[in-house]
Parts: structure tokens; C-alpha cells; sequence
């Protein structure tokens, strides 16, 4: 009777992580409150969590990747085209980070368009700060995003189910900030299971 119900446990939890990997155009995370909502960020992260990482990061070819990619080839123009607002320039992808107050930016990603399941991060003098892969249906939705250090630690995991909601956990997943229209609507620690 126990491993019938085992049985049955494990295949309810196998098709709920498929969901995740399913584009549902009606789903809004408002709609779901307290425990279910705590149940879904799980569900995700057991999603997120359990993939294996395309690269992996004790592998020659990360080490490769982050040999090329250390300093920005491209540097000062993919600084200062991504300053300006370009959202693309020479064969990339181009975004900036500022800081909130005095609007300075501190960090600029670099996505190659023919690779844009990979974006690297360079602070403000050129040097790789970080690396991100995306797996999923990316660049549509639903799809997740590890982002790493230079040396190959897990920096953050990023999930978004659609073009409004991001479930972002920190690099063990113990805690997650949902946000919704660029706004966090609320902080889960998943310390407690």
C-alpha cells in the first residue's frame, strides 16, 4: 500500500515539474495566495534546481569561455553604445545597469546574437564580472537562468513563467523574491521546509 502511494506521489510531482517548462498564457502569480504560492515557488525550485547545467563549470570549455570573454574585446565601444541606451550593437545584445540615485551605470551585459542563450556581464572598465546561461524555451517564455562569477560560483537562479513575473532565488535556493511588473510583491524563506 506504501509504495503504491509512493508511486502515486512521485508521478503527480514529476508532471507538476513539467509544468513549469510549459507556457500557460493565463497564468498571473497574483492569482495565488499564501500556501499555494509557497507551493508553486517549490515546485519551481525543485524544477530549476534539478537541471543540469549545459556548461559545465570544471569543464575545459567553461574555462575557455571565460578566457576569451575576461575582458571585453569589444571595449570602450560596447561601454559606451550600451551608456547611450543602444540595444544592440556589432553582433550583440546590449543592456546597462545604473545606480539608482546619482543614475551612473556600474555594469553592462554582452549577449552575442548568435549565441543568445549566453549574456556576460562587464563592470564598468571592460572586466567579466559575471556569465549567465538560460535554458528553457528562452528567448520565449517559460524559461530559467543561472547566473555565475567569473570563477564559476552560483551567483543567483532566475525563472520567469512570462514576461511579467521573475521567481529569483539566492545561489542555494533557501530564499525567493517574486516580482511582478518590476515590483517585488513578496520574499519567501525556504529555509522551513
Amino acid at each position: 500500500m506504501i509504495k503504491k502511494l509512493l508511486t502515486i506521489f512521485a508521478i503527480l510531482i514529476g508532471c507538476s515539474v513539467l509544468a513549469f517548462d510549459t507556457p500557460d498564457e493565463n497564468f498571473d502569480i497574483t492569482t495565488i495566495t499564501g500556501g499555494d504560492r509557497f507551493q508553486y515557488v517549490q515546485g519551481v525550485k525543485a524544477y530549476t534546481f534539478s537541471k543540469d547545467c549545459a556548461f559545465k563549470l570544471e569543464t575545459d570549455e567553461f574555462k575557455k569561455m571565460i578566457k576569451e570573454h575576461k575582458k571585453d574585446n569589444n571595449y570602450p565601444e560596447n561601454y559606451y553604445a550600451a551608456q547611450s541606451g543602444y540595444t544592440s550593437f556589432k553582433g550583440n545584445n546590449l543592456s546597462a545597469m545604473f545606480t539608482p540615485k546619482m543614475d551612473i551605470m556600474y555594469l553592462y551585459a554582452v549577449q552575442p546574437q548568435n549565441n543568445v542563450r549566453t549574456t556576460f556581464y562587464y563592470n564598468a572598465i571592460g572586466h567579466l564580472k559575471y556569465i549567465d546561461f538560460s535554458y528553457g524555451n528562452y528567448p520565449n517564455y517559460p524559461y530559467y537562468a543561472r547566473k555565475y562569477t567569473k570563477s564559476g560560483k552560483l551567483v543567483n537562479t532566475l525563472y520567469c513563467p512570462d514576461e511579467m513575473t521573475q521567481i529569483k532565488f539566492n545561489k542555494d535556493g533557501s530564499t525567493a523574491e517574486i516580482w511582478y511588473k518590476g515590483k517585488v510583491i513578496e520574499k519567501i524563506d525556504l529555509k522551513q521546509i
